[in-house]
């Protein structure tokens, strides 16, 4: 069943660089790792995504499409027109490499009105969960049968977008939060 989602653009600004300010080396990879997890248990428990985000199946695991679109337009290495209005975009994060690593630094506290206290609890789990794995492990925990429903609909490709519903099913309450999707206000 197609569920619809809008990414909010001001509560993923907020998780972004709510979760790089609590990252003592915050790659892209791994930030984009804590966000699909935190997402995840907030799916599970709460029957919504922190910010509605569309994931997308790269090799080393699900990013968050959208998030990751901010990032590389505030990335000085940036060629092209700009997307999202670089100039705003930057005064929000600063993009440093390190080789061939993107690091994500904020530029400022995040605007915590932007997520509510449920967001924040799910994002604090994934970082307490997650922020020790490096690299291998975080990519082979994350290629999960959401991450290989999608792979497997486009294998030639770099990346494929992963569908909500199969996000869903990779959690324990699957049956139930489809059945609350479908009518959450019976």
């Amino acid at each position: 069943m197609p569920y619809e989602t809008t990414c909010n653009n001001e509560a993923a600004l907020a998780a972004l660089l709510y979760v790089a300010d609590k990252l003592p080396k915050p790659n892209m990879h791994k930030v984009a790792k804590i966000l699909y997890f935190a997402d995840k248990l907030h799916l599970e428990r709460y029957g919504r995504q922190i910010f509605g985000d569309t994931y997308i199946a790269m090799p080393f695991g699900p990013v968050p499409s959208h998030v990751y679109n901010l990032v590389k337009e505030a990335d000085p290495k940036k060629t092209g027109d700009s997307l999202f209005g670089a100039p705003e975009i930057a005064s929000h994060l600063r993009i440093e490499w390190d080789g061939n690593v993107r690091l994500v630094y904020p530029e400022h506290e995040p605007d915590l009105d932007n997520l509510s206290r449920s967001d924040l609890l799910c994002l604090d789990e994934s970082l307490e969960l997650f922020s020790d794995l490096n690299f291998k492990p975080l990519s082979d925990l994350s290629h999960d049968a959401a991450w290989d429903a999608a792979r497997k609909k486009s294998p030639y490709q770099k990346g494929a977008p992963m569908t909500l519903d199969e996000i869903i099913g990779t959690l324990d309450n699957a049956d139930e939060l489809r059945a609350y999707l479908a009518d959450p206000h019976p």
